[in-house]
């Protein structure tokens, strides 16, 4: 093949010139058309210039006095503070995977956001599995060892004398009736005297 030389700029505006002499349209229709163009052309430059401002406002410029673009310096956005309440979607699922425990709850939660991963994930790991298993068993033998074990008192979690020692009320609704009342029984009987003034 051979390569055909190319056009210098005046031959281009040469075969220009003879193709607009050629076209038989009169100057009336030529005129109308150029002012029907230069009406697209400030409509189009209208709407480009919106879209301009528009971009520009997003990407966080604003105007000056003077009409030129300035970046706005907002400050800087907190982030919300996190609620208190739980996640209620994640507890029911937990509840679904058999982690009820809060404390376990907790761990699967803490480890998704540390990770950054769904709890669907967590929950199949096996560092947390035997996490979640090494504190279940835990629980339960807290659950029915002595709290002073150097005193061999033989008193068990489900003892009403094990509560009214350590001073709280348990989550059992029958032991913790049971522990209400043995303390407004210690309570009447340890007021009998105390009206009576002490002569010494």
């Amino acid at each position: 093949m051979v390569a055909k030389p190319l056009k210098t700029m005046e031959e281009n505006i040469e075969n220009l010139d003879s193709q607009i002499e050629e076209t038989d349209t009169p100057v009336e229709e030529s005129t109308e058309d150029v002012t029907a163009l230069k009406e697209k052309l400030n409509e189009l430059s209208g709407k480009n210039r919106q879209l301009f401002e528009r971009a520009k406002k997003a990407e966080g410029f604003e105007k000056n006095p003077e009409g030129q673009w300035v970046k706005i310096q907002k400050a800087e956005e907190k982030p919300m503070p996190q609620s208190n309440e739980p996640d209620y979607a994640k507890i029911v699922f937990l509840k679904q995977e058999n982690i009820i425990h809060p404390d376990d709850q907790k761990l699967v939660i803490d480890e998704a956001m540390r990770l950054k991963l769904p709890l669907t994930d967590i929950v199949n790991m096996e560092h947390i599995k035997s996490k979640l298993q090494i504190l279940k068993d835990q629980r339960e033998a807290q659950a029915g060892m002595p709290k002073d074990l150097g005193r061999g008192s033989g008193k068990t979690r489900q003892d009403v004398d094990y509560w009214l020692a350590k001073g709280e009320t348990p989550d059992d609704l029958e032991l913790a009736a049971k522990v209400i009342q043995a303390r407004i029984d210690k309570e009447t009987t340890g007021n009998k005297f105390s009206e009576e003034l002490f002569t010494g």
